[in-house]
């Protein structure tokens, strides 16, 4: 049999080991998830091309109808 106190100690040098591990992994996946989304929201808020192209849309559109009304 084993004594309960270096049983004890072996635990929890595992455990300890594991946690940092465990730790390790998670703070990589924190990292990882956070740049994807950073990247993500710039390339998508990046750029208001599309923003423009409306506008200009909407420019274009209220000068024929008021051409056409005239």
């Amino acid at each position: 049999m084993t004594k309960s106190g270096s049983f004890s100690s072996q635990g929890q040098r595992f455990f300890s080991r594991l946690q940092l591990k465990n730790f390790s992994v998670a703070a990589g996946l924190v990292m990882f998830v956070g740049s994807v989304y950073l990247y993500t929201i710039k390339a998508v808020g990046g750029s208001d091309e599309m923003e423009m192209a409306i506008e200009e849309f909407e420019k274009e559109r209220s000068a024929k109808e008021q051409g056409a009304a005239s």
